[in-house]
């Protein structure tokens, strides 16, 4: 039985422009990470468990214990989504669990001005952008696909 049974659409943090809403972001002390963003990505989150079980099954295959091989898994999954019509990327999903890469399949994005305002990893915690994106046909057609690929 298959974990996909997160929320159909998580936003993360990701990388910035204009959201009138917001004010001008800060400009980062030289010693300090840059709290701006350029997008938001939305899609479906499968933990690391899930994801590594389904390549371990498809390729036959044992990751190392080290995590040094855990780029292995969006690689080999996107091949196998690829070639059943997945029109879409892998993001990793940092932040949840550092020690482990949970993986986000995109199904949206959205360019814009946002400030990363203390939220833990990339995952946005702002209640004022959590609702910016809403699943849809994207969210549920990844959803059927990766359910019947993977179970």
């Amino acid at each position: 039985m298959s974990s996909i049974s997160m929320p159909p659409i998580e936003t993360l943090n990701l990388t910035s422009s204009s959201m009138p809403s917001l004010p001008p972001p800060p400009q980062p002390q030289s010693n300090e990470p840059d709290p701006r963003r350029k997008q938001i990505v939305g899609g479906l989150f499968v933990p690391f468990s899930e994801s590594s079980a389904w390549l371990k099954r498809e390729y036959d295959m044992e990751l190392s214990k080290d995590g040094t091989e855990d780029i292995t898994i969006p690689m080999g999954l996107l091949q196998i989504l690829g070639d059943n019509g997945y029109p879409g990327g892998i993001e990793a999903a940092l932040g949840r669990n550092p020690e482990v890469m949970d993986l986000l399949f995109v199904t949206q994005r959205i360019q814009g001005q946002f400030l990363n305002r203390g939220s833990a990893g990339e995952e946005v915690v702002q209640d004022d952008l959590k609702g910016i994106m809403t699943p849809g046909d994207k969210e549920q057609k990844t959803r059927e696909l990766l359910l019947r690929l993977f179970g």
